[in-house]
This record gives C-alpha cells, sequence and structure tokens, in this order.
C-alpha cells in the first residue's frame, strides 16, 4: 500500500527531542522532570491516509497529491495546518491587508473534523472540490463558509463578518470608513437578492436558486470558490 508517510519523519522529531532530554539530565535536571517536559512537548505526527485511498476520495492524481503533499509537509508542522500557519500563509499573499480574519474563516470552513487544524487529507478533498468540482458542490461550498453557525441559514451578521473580511483583504487601513459603508451596501443588497422570503436570513435553497437563476452571481461565486 503505497504512502505518503516516511519513518523519517517522526523519528526526526522524536530523536531531537530525546537528545535534548538527555542533555538537560547530563546538566542535573532530574529525570523525572525531562520526561514530564518530553511528553508535554512532542505532538503527535498525523499520518495522511494512502495514496491509493486519496486518490479515491478526490479528483486529483497520484502525483498532484505528492506535489500538494511536498508543499504542505513543508509548511505544516506535525501533519496539520494551525491556525499560526494559515495566518502566516495570508500574511505572505496579503502584506498589506488585515487578512487574519478571512484566515480564521478559510480555515474553519477546510476543517471538517472541527478541531482547529486541517489535516492533509481535509486539505485535499476540499480543494479537490473547489477546483475540480461540479458547481454545485462548489456553491455548497461557498454556502458553508458562509454559514458560519452551521443552521442552514445565512444571517445577515454571518454575512456582514464575511464580506467585512473579504474587503480587509483588499482595503488598508487607510481607508477604514469607505470600507465600512461599502460592506454595509453590499450586504443590503445581497439580503435583498437572495432573501426571497424576506425573513431576514438566506436558506440554502434560497441561495442555490438565486445562484440557478442568475448566470453572472453563479459564474462570480465558482471563480470565488475557485480561487480560495
Amino acid at each position: 500500500k503505497e504512502s505518503f508517510y516516511k519513518a523519517t519523519d517522526f523519528q526526526r522529531t522524536s530523536n531531537r527531542r530525546q537528545l535534548e532530554m538527555y542533555s538537560s539530565v547530563a546538566s542535573g535536571r532530574k529525570a523525572k522532570d525531562d520526561l514530564k517536559d518530553l511528553n508535554s512537548t512532542v505532538e503527535t505526527y498525523i499520518v495522511p491516509p494512502s495514496l491509493q485511498q486519496l486518490v479515491s476520495q478526490t479528483k486529483f492524481t497520484a502525483n498532484e497529491l505528492r506535489l500538494l503533499y511536498r508543499g504542505f509537509k513543508s509548511a505544516c508542522h506535525y501533519g496539520r495546518a494551525t491556525k499560526e500557519s494559515f495566518y502566516k500563509a495570508f500574511d505572505s499573499i496579503f502584506p498589506m491587508a488585515a487578512s487574519h480574519n478571512y484566515a480564521s474563516l478559510t480555515l474553519k470552513a477546510f476543517d471538517e473534523a472541527g478541531r482547529g487544524s486541517i489535516t492533509f487529507s481535509e486539505f485535499a478533498r476540499v480543494l479537490s472540490r473547489l477546483l475540480r468540482g461540479s458547481t454545485d458542490e462548489i456553491l455548497h461550498w461557498i454556502f458553508d463558509l458562509y454559514d458560519m453557525d452551521k443552521d442552514d441559514y445565512i444571517s445577515e451578521a454571518e454575512l456582514t463578518t464575511v464580506v467585512q473580511a473579504i474587503y480587509e483583504l483588499h482595503t488598508d487601513s487607510v481607508n477604514k470608513v469607505l470600507q465600512a459603508n461599502s460592506v454595509e451596501v453590499k450586504v443590503k443588497f445581497i439580503m435583498q437578492k437572495f432573501d426571497l422570503d424576506r425573513d431576514g436570513r438566506i436558506s440554502r435553497t434560497e441561495f442555490l436558486t438565486v445562484c440557478s437563476q442568475d448566470p453572472v452571481i453563479c459564474q462570480s461565486l465558482t471563480a470565488f470558490g475557485s480561487s480560495i
């Protein structure tokens, strides 16, 4: 069974920690204290599923998955992406923007298990859906990005949070007032367009219905999804 994982990945970390522990013992620290430190600081490396399994779960080829894993492993320690690594990635893409709010939203949308971090298998499955998925799959994912409390509705507050985060990616601090006005106008426009029954929130059905009836909106949203 072919795997991405090499035993040396974890062995290097484990061996380094052990050497640090032995060095501390030689310098006079108690062994039991060092063992306690070792247990509290060494994190378990998350081994991804087999290559064949991920090929069957995604629309990527084996070679594409190898390439993705190489980049993922170099940026994400212990086989998972944390909030900190997400922030670092967004800061490199948007160095002048307040991008942490959007990074946090994106992390939550990728985090299928809700643990606060992303494994490589989660990353590959979501990326496959966004890059190779059907229009319907992409639209469902975008709805889930906005539906932060997962009650199958997008409230005006949730919509405002996401739109604000998106504007922060492209607006510097000098234009804060203009940004706030633009967010308010955009949120009102979207609510007017998508809230068909005027109950103050957007259901999944309403979202998909409007997208299916308006090709311009559908095209812009799917393009947004594939550019995440």
